[in-house]
């Protein structure tokens, strides 16, 4: 089912595609990296579930082969810039940014599984992470970059019609990245964990979750409430709108996907309608 999403979301966008940006250097950090423990809970009461002994929070770390990184955790913190990496001894660290923590790069002994351990000396913690995800062939599609995140930075204005329909569109780009570095990964699971917001996947169609049930965080990438509410509404307007067209498109997904789509839910994938302007 994972193709027939993909392919659902890039019928109409593939119009828009450019030559890809080839990546040969095999950097053993480059990719992105997911917390998986930390080595003390009070330090970080915020981030862990003291009831059911799990972590809450987790961060997700991606190093780019253009030096530069990003950190973004669940609830919605980004974090970015350079980092620089000593192969010689397999540790590096982070310049321009207030974060302070080294990293070291690591084979578990029991797993034999790379692992990097970020440690900040002066709070005495240490976070533990495992490969997420490898680096994207086209530099320009990896959807934890810099670039396809600007969604996510509140601005300092209200914002209009038009910047509104560009946020929107930042984000359900940076979702169609999400499922085409999955795809290019050969992975089973497409995992949304850092990247929640108000797109609903089911097994063969693309929905909307309920305002009440959106993540805080994607509400406060906007400038107020009130914007959130707006780009909302514009995204289930579409929704309304593209349900009108459910034959023509499924006759498209049929062709497109060779009867992979037997059963789908008569439901149209509304990001596809929405980039159509744009491409």
């Amino acid at each position: 089912m994972k193709i027939i999403i993909y392919s659902i979301l890039i019928i109409l966008f593939n119009g828009c595609s450019s030559d890809e940006v080839n990546i040969s250097d095999n950097n053993p950090v480059a990719g992105s990296w997911r917390m998986t423990e930390m080595n003390d809970k009070k330090k970080f009461e915020s981030d862990y579930a003291e009831e059911s002994g799990k972590i809450k929070n987790r961060w997700l770390i991606s190093f780019f082969k253009d030096k530069t990184f990003t950190l973004f955790s669940e609830q919605g913190v980004m974090k970015s810039g350079k980092w620089y990496f000593n192969e010689e001894n397999g540790s590096g660290g982070f310049s321009a940014t207030d974060l302070k923590d080294i990293f070291i790069v690591h084979t578990d002994t029991a797993s034999d599984e790379k692992m990097i351990t970020l440690v900040n000396s002066k709070a005495l913690t240490k976070k533990v992470f495992s490969k997420f995800g490898e680096p994207t062939k086209d530099s320009r599609k990896e959807p934890y970059s810099i670039s396809n995140n600007e969604w996510r930075i509140k601005p300092a204005y209200k914002e209009n019609d038009e910047q509104l329909k560009n946020r929107l569109a930042g984000y359900f780009q940076h979702v169609i990245y999400v499922l085409e570095a999955s795809e290019e990964s050969g992975l089973n699971v497409v995992s949304l964990e850092f990247s929640m917001g108000i797109i609903k996947i089911y097994n063969s169609a693309i929905g909307i979750i309920s305002y009440n049930k959106v993540p805080e965080y994607w509400i406060s990438s906007f400038y107020d409430e009130t914007d959130a509410r707006k780009a909302y509404d514009m995204y289930e307007k579409y929704q309304a709108e593209a349900v009108q067209m459910s034959l023509i498109y499924s006759l498209i997904y049929t062709n497109y996907t060779n009867n992979f789509c037997t059963g789908l839910l008569p439901k149209i994938n509304v990001v596809q309608l929405y980039f159509a302007s744009y491409c």
